[in-house]
């Protein structure tokens, strides 16, 4: 028998895929699941959320602050806080006089005399107007779509739901891949991508039943769109104004949403023709400059 030492074939240590492709399907497939994760745990736990009674809701945000305004931050000392407080609330109980709030709800509309263009519904049925995104309504019709849409927020559950889904998916994600390195990066990058689709369905269901109460109360929707609009304008000329950041943050606007109004008011045979009303006199401010 003849033994002999034999060197080893040719590259047969060398791999012939690309290093980089293989990272890069890894980073994919990793992105995929965190993201599958964080939808399937977010719709978990949103709807687990919405069991907790309005009640219970109501107690959390007592316990949390007690005096929502003060935790807020909101400085009620302007001379004509109170008025354009009242006034709010005035719109708003006619608003909800045409929309089907559940006997164990009560909505409390806040006003914010800071110069942001914002409007939000937070837990415990409390909405927020600022001072900024008033002073922008060119009609109360236009008001009153917005209205309309934080109680509707409100009505859906949206805040109990947007907190508790978003809650439960980072303890998990946290849990699983941890907060720190590369899975605390992608667990982040998910987390947003996440809770934008996440609110954008929420603000078309909100959009729906608001265009429905305007319709009701007006006989028309004729303004209902005067924000969606000026938004959408300011977008497509590539000029967003700096007073419309936090609205887009938390209210992803597109062409879509003024499509889907006038739809909405096509397929019920709503007019989307009519007169206007103007703000009252309380929620009427100086002209505000063009950006």
């Amino acid at each position: 028998m003849e033994y002999e030492n034999r060197q080893p074939t040719e590259g047969i240590n060398v791999t012939h895929e690309n290093p980089v492709k293989k990272l890069l399907v890894y980073t994919v497939a990793t992105v995929i699941l965190l993201m599958t994760v964080f939808f399937v745990f977010s719709f978990l736990g949103g709807w687990a959320a919405r069991s907790i009674s309005f009640s219970t809701e109501v107690k959390i945000m007592e316990s949390v602050g007690g005096d929502v305004e003060k935790m807020m931050g909101v400085d009620s000392s302007g001379p004509d806080f109170l008025e354009r407080k009242a006034a709010l609330n005035d719109l708003a109980v006619r608003v909800m006089a045409n929309m089907d709030i559940p006997d164990s709800m009560h909505i409390t509309v806040h006003y914010v005399d800071d110069d942001v263009f914002n409007a939000f519904a937070t837990l415990g049925g409390h909405v927020f107007f600022y001072r900024g995104l008033i002073e922008q309504m060119p009609h109360e019709n236009a008001l009153a779509m917005v209205m309309a849409h934080e109680i509707a927020h409100e009505i859906h559950r949206d805040p109990i739901s947007g907190l508790g889904g978003g809650l439960t998916a980072k303890i998990i994600l946290s849990a699983a891949f941890g907060t720190s390195g590369i899975a605390g990066d992608l667990s982040a990058i998910t987390s947003a991508v996440g809770g934008a689709n996440f609110t954008r369905r929420m603000e078309t269901r909100a959009d729906h039943t608001a265009i429905t109460a305007v319709n009701r109360l007006y006989g028309h929707v004729a303004g209902a769109d005067a924000l969606f609009k000026l938004l959408d304008k300011k977008a497509g000329d590539g000029d967003e104004p700096g007073w419309a950041e936090a609205f887009l943050r938390t209210h992803p606007l597109n062409r879509k949403r003024v499509q889907a109004i006038h739809e909405t008011a096509k397929e019920n045979g709503w007019e989307t023709t009519g007169d206007t009303i103007e703000l009252p006199e309380a929620l009427k401010f100086e002209p505000v400059a063009a950006d």
